[in-house]
């Protein structure tokens, strides 16, 4: 499974490989608004980047995201 995936291009070692899978994720996502914490990390990076490219009728995602030390809110979400 890892070297189909890799061989694919994605960036996960894993892969949503059944189009019935993708299929009833988008179906439960569509058109809801969904609160994710913690999407400035890396797990959190791709949630985001798999929700946005597996769920394209999401009503919305709320992100939460907290100030680091010595680093403002904006610079933050400048550097996504």
């Amino acid at each position: 499974m890892y070297e189909s995936c890799c061989s694919k291009g994605c960036l996960l070692s894993f892969c949503l490989e059944s189009e019935d899978m993708v299929s009833t994720l988008q179906q439960f996502y569509a058109g809801l608004v969904i609160f994710i914490t913690g999407v400035s990390g890396f797990l959190g990076k791709l949630l985001l980047l798999k929700l946005l490219q597996l769920c394209p009728d999401i009503g919305g995602i709320i992100m939460c995201l907290r100030k680091k030390r010595g680093q403002r809110l904006s610079d933050i979400s400048e550097a996504q």
